[in-house]
C-alpha cells in the first residue's frame, strides 16, 4: 500500500521498483556509474542482474550486496560486527549511528541484516546527495529516504515533521526499521555527537509524554569504526575552510559524488560494527528528569540534551581504537602545549584522536 502523504518520500515498493529498473536500465549515465563503483565491471552482467530484479529484497541482494561485498574485498582486510544478539528480528527499531561515511555506514548495517536472516532496515539520507534522476531511483530501490538538509526555515520546519511522522508511520505500522545518522552531516573531526535538535525531530510525530514518545521508536544506537577515516584529507580540509571563514564552506559542484565514489574506493583495512544495548524505558525516565541548565531552559530541551548524551556514550563506548587512534591519542598527551590547529597534520591528530578521548570520558 502506497501511503499518500508520504508519496514524495516513501521508498519504493516491489510494484515501484519493478517499474523503476526499466528507468535505471534506460538511463545514459548507469554504465558510466557501474565502472565508477567497479572499473572491470562486466557491463552486459550487470544489466541482465538489475533486469533480473522483481522486488526490493531483489534489489538489495542482487545488486547492493554485491557491490558492497566487492568494496569490502578490494578495501578491506576484516570486516567484523558485535550485538546482533541484543536485537529481536521480530521486532522494529530506530537506529541512531555514528555517520563516517556516505554510503557504506547504513549499508553495511543491511549487509550484516541481510547476511544474518534479519530485515533490512530503511535509510534516511540527505536530499543533497541525489546529484541526478539515476541516483535518486537506486536510492527509493534500496529502501531509501530523502531528509531536508537546506531549507527556508518555514520549509525546514514542514520537512522535519514529514520525516518525523513517516519514521513513526515506518516502524510502527509498516513494520520496518529506520537507520538516521546522529547529526547532519558526517562526523567531520573524529567527534562522534549526536545532536539534539535530532531528537526533538523524532519527537515531533507524537503528542505523547517523552517517555512514551521514545520508547515508541526502539532506539538502537549503533557504533561504526574504520581503522582508516574514509575521506581524511577531503574532511579535514572542510574543516579548515570553516575554521578560517567562521563557520562557512561552500561545496565545489559534484563533490558529494566525489566524495561517495572515494569513500567507497579508498583503503579501510579492518571495518567494525557494534549494535549498541537499546536505550531503556527506565533510561528515557532518567533523561526526562534530567535538570535544567543554561542552555537547556526547559525540560523537555533538557530530556532531548540528555538522551542524546546518553546515545553518544553509547557510541563512544562501542567505539573500536585501532592503533592510528592510540597513537594519535599518545602524540596529543606528549605534545608540551597545546597543537594550534592550523595544518593538516593537526587535524588529522585530532580526528584519530578524539575516540580514544571520548572512551576515556
Amino acid at each position: 500500500m502506497i501511503h499518500p502523504e508520504f508519496k514524495d518520500l516513501e521508498p519504493y515498493n516491489d510494484e515501484q521498483t519493478r517499474e523503476a529498473i526499466q528507468r535505471i536500465l534506460d538511463s545514459p549515465l548507469l554504465d558510466a556509474h557501474v565502472k565508477n563503483v567497479n572499473l572491470n565491471a562486466d557491463l552486459e552482467a550487470v544489466r541482465r542482474q538489475f533486469a533480473s530484479v522483481q522486488s526490493v529484497d531483489d534489489f538489495q541482494k542482487k545488486i547492493m550486496a554485491t557491490m558492497l561485498f566487492h568494496i569490502l574485498r578490494n578495501t578491506a582486510r576484516h570486516f567484523t560486527f558485535e550485538g546482533l544478539d541484543q536485537l529481536d528480528p521480530k521486532r522494529q527499531y530506530l537506529f541512531v549511528s555514528n555517520h563516517r561515511d556516505i554510503t557504506l555506514d547504513a549499508g553495511l548495517l543491511n549487509l550484516i541484516f541481510l547476511r544474518n536472516h534479519f530485515p533490512a532496515c530503511e535509510i534516511a539520507f540527505g536530499d543533497n546527495l541525489i546529484a541526478n534522476p539515476l541516483l535518486g531511483e537506486i536510492a527509493r530501490c534500496n529502501r531509501m529516504f530523502p531528509i531536508a538538509r537546506s531549507a527556508s526555515r518555514r520549509e525546514f520546519y514542514r520537512a522535519s515533521l514529514l520525516t518525523s511522522q513517516y519514521i513513526r508511520y515506518a516502524i510502527t505500522e509498516k513494520g520496518r526499521s529506520v537507520w538516521i545518522a546522529q547529526r547532519n552531516g558526517r562526523t567531520k573531526d573524529g567527534n562522534d555527537l549526536t545532536e539534539p535538535g535530532l531528537i526533538k525531530m523524532f519527537s515531533m510525530s507524537s503528542k505523547a509524554d517523552f517517555v512514551e514518545n521514545m520508547s515508541e521508536l526502539n532506539i538502537v544506537p549503533v557504533s561504526v569504526s574504520y581503522e582508516f577515516e574514509p575521506c581524511a584529507l577531503m574532511k579535514i580540509r572542510e574543516t579548515m575552510v570553516k575554521r578560517a571563514s567562521n563557520g562557512h564552506y561552500e561545496k565545489a559542484p559534484g563533490e558529494d559524488l566525489k566524495s561517495i565514489m572515494q569513500g567507497l574506493h579508498e583503503q579501510k583495512r579492518d571495518i567494525h560494527f557494534c549494535i549498541c544495548k537499546p536505550i531503556t524505558r527506565e533510561e528515557l525516565t532518567t533523561c526526562a528528569n534530567a535538570e535544567t541548565t543554561e542552555e537547556n531552559i526547559s525540560q523537555t530541551n533538557a530530556a532531548y540534551s540528555a538522551l542524546a548524551t546518553l546515545i553518544d556514550k553509547r557510541i563512544h563506548d562501542g567505539y573500536k581504537l585501532f592503533p592510528f587512534n592510540l597513537e594519535a591519542y599518545e602524540l596529543l598527551k606528549a605534545q608540551s602545549k597545546e597543537i594550534e590547529l592550523d595544518s593538516e597534520p593537526d587535524f588529522m591528530l585530532h580526528l584519530y584522536a578524539a575516540p580514544v578521548e571520548n572512551k576515556n570520558l
